[in-house]
């Protein structure tokens, strides 16, 4: 190869890296690692994680491999991109701060793929609502090690119908299927209801997705999933009386090997996210004087047993 075509070489390199998206996505955990390796395949895609300035490793059908990523270790590092992607747990929101300062510039969008509801709620209130994409996460994935996730399965990604959306969703849709929601309210309500009851059950029982075929913890969780739809209408939030057998279809199709992040997180000592999940349905609940018996129950144990803790990003 001439030098010529060397320099040719590295020009339509660069072209080609300038004219794709850039793709922060600050939380390098089970979500935040899906999602880079799918926006990987049509994006240039940066990993934010401070725990550990090394590329990230996925494993998934038995394969492992290392996802097409840049990682910036420090907020100096960075500068602003075309999107970001806030994939922390919801409990260390508070702590992007600093990357957000360096990521976002006017014409940033900023998709929340976080557990949990009131997703715009949560970032700093500089950031102007109309650069937020609120999404809610379906994957069966368990962070595996410092620097490795495995993935059951890709899942899919609920994103409201909007034209940012169908942006997002054309960079994303490589390996995670994609559905629009004209009422994304009660689709990240869903999401919250199953989560918290499947979360919960697989925690106090430190046990994975398998604990649900016992019959006993099965009837629980039709329980919590009930009271969470009452909370919801409650709430104002609209959630179809069908929606409830889906949920239970939902977690039956899971993987019975999958270990919940809430269930990961408690068993290694992290900080959880569960005053998100159970937490956010109770307080729903008492603000609307909704009897939740069974929630509350289970509330009460996690909060007895998961002790507060600080982490890294």
């Amino acid at each position: 190869m001439t030098p010529t075509d060397k320099r040719k070489q590295h020009s339509d390199a660069d072209q080609w890296k300038s004219e794709r998206a850039t793709v922060a996505v600050v939380g390098a955990g089970a979500i935040g690692s899906t999602l880079a390796d799918s926006l990987s395949h049509n994006a240039r895609v940066i990993l934010c994680r401070r725990s550990a300035p090394r590329p990230m490793r996925l494993c998934f059908s038995g394969l492992e491999r290392v996802i097409g990523a840049e990682v910036w270790a420090e907020p100096e590092q960075a500068e602003p991109v075309d999107w970001v992607v806030i994939a922390t747990k919801a409990q260390d929101t508070g702590l992007v701060g600093d990357w957000l300062r360096r990521l976002v510039g006017p014409h940033t969008n900023v998709v929340v793929a976080q557990n949990g509801i009131d997703h715009e709620a949560r970032l700093p209130a500089w950031i102007p609502r109309s650069q937020i994409l609120p999404a809610v996460v379906y994957t069966a994935a368990e962070r595996t090690g410092l620097d490795q996730v495995t993935v059951h399965n890709y899942g899919s990604l609920a994103l409201p119908e909007t034209p940012v959306a169908l942006q997002f969703a054309e960079l994303v849709r490589s390996l995670v299927s994609v559905h629009f929601e004209a009422d994304f309210q009660a689709a990240s309500w869903c999401k919250l209801i199953m989560n918290a009851a499947i979360s919960s059950v697989t925690t106090l029982t430190s046990r994975s997705v398998s604990v649900t075929a016992n019959s006993a913890v099965a009837e629980l969780v039709d329980g919590l999933l009930e009271e969470g739809i009452r909370v919801a209408a409650a709430a104002g939030v609209r959630i179809s009386s069908t929606e409830r057998g889906g949920m239970l279809t939902q977690i039956r199709q899971l993987p019975r090997a999958h270990r919940t992040s809430l269930e990961v997180d408690a068993t290694l000592g992290r900080p959880t996210e569960y005053e998100f999940l159970s937490g956010a349905l109770l307080r729903y609940a008492v603000a609307n004087r909704i009897a939740v018996p069974r929630l509350a129950s289970v509330h009460a144990l996690l909060s007895a047993l998961l002790q507060p803790a600080r982490t890294q990003l």
